[in-house]
């Protein structure tokens, strides 16, 4: 009868090849589209090598088998689990890998290179992913990583790795009401309760995180014939001016900060309410009457944005 040591020993090395084979891959830096053809192909051969691994799932049950007056063989568990412990963490970044290689075609992808330091990083931190949702989120960052290189830190990867679930719903929260994808947006009047929404201890728990600033920041948008100006990822103002110059337009505002900026962009739903879009525009035209804005809603199946109102 085989030994409990060879078939673990034989586990350890299924796994240390598919380890060894991806580390070749992807030893140097490449561009986007390079390293989309490579995610592809890395699928491929280690979805094969996982497969053939797991034939030693049913190892705990053999053990009965392999145990000796009642004593088991320690230093062969030991190597099992080493091995299984190898094939759960290929077995979780070829899940993310697929994942971002879905989002992306590779006519999207970039010919600039991919830091060599930031894949290593990003390639270290995603073995222990295994939670479906997070998965989701680390391979929006690679895909967008792989469209526009250096579009994510290495801060907001460290950041991502120890997320709290707490402040991850949070942005989940508050990714409808951001403005041109880089503030939320204060109300120089009452027509809109965004305390309704976003309460200040939530804002709070953001600000010690890092994410936003929460000082009372005025941005200035210069305001020619025609401007746009998104909310959320569903609508976008329209802005044209008949005033007879270029027009410098204020808006306060609380700014996220560039983590904050990166994390926002990996939220997957940021459907705005329409009512807060809408009171956006009228604070907007309220103090610039020759401004006239119209709201636009994208169509979720085609992506296009279509005219829905003017503001009053």
């Amino acid at each position: 009868m085989e030994s409990i040591f060879n078939v673990a020993e034989a586990g350890l090395k299924t796994a240390d090849s598919a380890i060894a084979l991806a580390s070749i891959r992807y030893g140097e830096g490449k561009s986007g589209r390079e390293m989309k053809k490579d995610v592809v192909s890395f699928i491929k051969l280690n979805s094969k090598l996982i497969k053939s691994g797991y034939i030693f799932e049913d190892f705990t049950k053999q053990f009965p088998q392999y145990a000796v007056n009642g004593e088991v063989d320690y230093l062969a568990m030991t190597m099992y689990q080493d091995m299984k412990k190898k094939l759960d963490e290929m077995d979780n970044r070829v899940s993310i890998l697929s994942k971002a290689s879905d989002l992306v075609s590779e006519e999207e992808c970039s010919e600039d290179n991919i830091s060599k330091d930031w894949y290593n990083n990003f390639d270290d931190l995603i073995r222990k992913v295994s939670d479906d949702q997070m998965q989701d989120v680390w391979a929006r960052v690679l895909a967008g990583e792989m469209k526009s290189p250096n579009s994510f830190s290495l801060r907001t990867l460290s950041y991502l790795k120890d997320m709290p679930k707490t402040e991850a719903e949070l942005l989940n929260k508050i990714a409808g009401f951001v403005f041109e994808r880089e503030a939320i947006y204060r109300f120089s009047n009452n027509k809109f309760n965004l305390d309704k929404y976003i309460n200040i201890n939530d804002l709070l728990v953001l600000n010690d995180a890092g994410i936003i600033n929460l000082s009372d920041i005025t941005t200035t948008f210069e305001i020619v014939d025609l401007n746009k100006v998104e909310i959320g990822d569903n609508i976008m103002l329209i802005i044209r001016s008949s005033y007879a110059n270029p027009l410098e337009i204020n808006c306060r505002n609380y700014k996220f900060t560039k983590l904050g900026v990166e994390l926002i962009r990996l939220i997957d739903v940021k459907t705005c309410d329409v009512n807060f879009a809408f009171a956006v525009g009228s604070d907007i035209k309220e103090r610039y009457p020759k401004l006239e804005i119209e709201i636009h809603v994208k169509n979720p199946i085609s992506g296009k944005f279509r005219f829905l109102s003017r503001t009053k």
